[in-house]
């Protein structure tokens, strides 16, 4: 059996007889005698919040890689030699982004 996750192939999972179970005769009990439920009654659930990380995830896959309105604005501010660095306020947000950071 194997898992798919967000499209990446999964490992196949050990069947219920394999691992390190060894019954007192010394033989590995079969995967039919581990076995209590049948697997049509395996069920999977999402929680709420789960769910809405998939919705975000989807909505954000939507949206443009580069805002070019922006891009065009800064374009704009630099050729017309507008464009204003402020140092503290960028030192502030690499402080920011390091705390962030593990």
């Amino acid at each position: 059996m194997t898992i798919e996750i967000n499209g990446l192939p999964g490992k196949p999972l050990p069947s219920a007889g394999e691992g390190s179970q060894v019954a007192p005769n010394g033989h590995r009990p079969s995967a039919a005698a581990n076995t209590s439920v049948a697997a049509k009654d395996d069920q999977v659930s999402l929680t709420d919040s789960a769910a809405r990380l998939r919705e975000l995830e989807n909505e954000v896959s939507q949206l443009p890689m580069v805002d070019s309105k922006r891009v065009a604005e800064v374009q704009r501010s630099i050729a017309t030699g507008g464009f204003q660095v402020n140092p503290s306020e960028v030192a502030e947000n690499m402080l920011t982004l390091d705390k962030g950071l593990p």
